[in-house]
């Protein structure tokens, strides 16, 4: 950590003894707090009294943050393409076409499941004892239990009665069953409640989308 002289203002600075403000008796030492009317002072004074070493730390300080610039976009444009930090939100999208209202639901369901399963136990960080949380927690495990039990087991019932409410063709004839028509109402039924239900969960989880972080 680079050592700073002990002054708040462009009086007590110039008024500091020498060894006070520099290092090595010729490295002069930054102020640690100044007002910016008072930096500006400063900075005059460390360009008349040190015109050589004040050009370059600058240049320095420029070289550094170009750098930290370069470090950052080839992190964001090279490293992060070979090895994206969002590989299981990449594996949703389909390579065949998919509905918009489809991909939401596909993209935000997954969101929850990725969270429960992987970055709640990976990160520690949050106390979910805590009373306000834990219902948190309590809304969290909702949506997830929806999406990986409720909705599968609605659906493997829809599948079930889909064999019956519309048999495959025999022939020429199709198949005909007593209960096809109670199969079918409750295929319609079964419809109205993943619909009504899921576009519930999707609101619920935008409501706690600022909780979906680690």
């Amino acid at each position: 950590m680079q050592k700073l002289a002990k002054a708040r203002s462009y009086k007590e600075y110039v008024n500091l003894p020498k060894k006070d403000r520099t290092q090595f008796g010729f490295w002069y030492l930054v102020p640690e707090m100044l007002s910016p009317e008072d930096w500006d002072a400063v900075e005059v004074h460390f360009k008349i009294e040190y015109p050589i070493q004040y050009r370059l730390r600058e240049f320095i300080d420029s070289v550094c943050i170009q750098m930290y610039r370069f470090k950052h976009w080839w992190h964001e444009n090279v490293v992060c393409r070979i090895k994206p930090k969002n590989r299981w939100a990449a594996k949703l999208i389909p390579h065949t076409w998919i509905d918009k209202p489809e991909l939401i639901e596909v993209f935000l369901f997954e969101c929850v499941v990725h969270y429960v399963e992987i970055e709640v136990k990976r990160y520690d960080h949050i106390d979910w004892e805590d009373e306000y949380m834990a219902e948190i927690w309590q809304r969290i495990q909702k949506c997830y239990t929806y999406i990986t039990v409720d909705l599968p087991a609605i659906k493997k019932q829809q599948e079930r009665l889909w064999k019956i409410a519309y048999p495959p063709c025999v022939g020429e004839r199709l198949m005909t069953f007593p209960d096809q028509k109670a199969a079918q109402n409750k295929c319609i039924e079964l419809d109205e409640t993943i619909e009504t239900t899921t576009k519930k969960i999707l609101k619920e989880i935008v409501d706690l989308k600022d909780y979906l972080w680690t």
